[in-house]
């Protein structure tokens, strides 16, 4: 869920910077974007990337299972009673 809004923080960022880009309160007398406003809209473009370069790399961070432990699933695959499907986990944390 953190993550999600770490995501809308990266959009917000990018529609904050094509928004000071079309305001037209950003320009100068030749209609050119003011130092200040290209500073702010880059800097946008800059956290958003790097925002979403660290929620990437944090996704990243955990751990895939690609396949199942063979042993302890046909263990319990056979298990029919509950002392049975105990002896597997007892077997299983061994």
């Amino acid at each position: 869920m953190l993550q999600l809004i770490g995501w809308l923080g990266c959009l917000y960022l990018i529609v904050k910077a094509m928004e000071i880009a079309a305001n037209g309160n950003f320009r100068d007398g030749n209609g050119r974007m003011s130092n200040l406003a290209m500073g702010a809209a880059v800097l946008c473009w800059f956290g958003a990337a790097g925002f979403a370069l660290a929620f990437k790399a944090q996704g990243e961070a955990f751990p895939t299972v690609t396949e199942p432990a063979t042993a302890e699933s046909s263990c319990l695959e056979s298990a029919h009673t509950v002392a049975e499907i105990n002896a597997c986990a007892d077997a299983a944390s061994r």
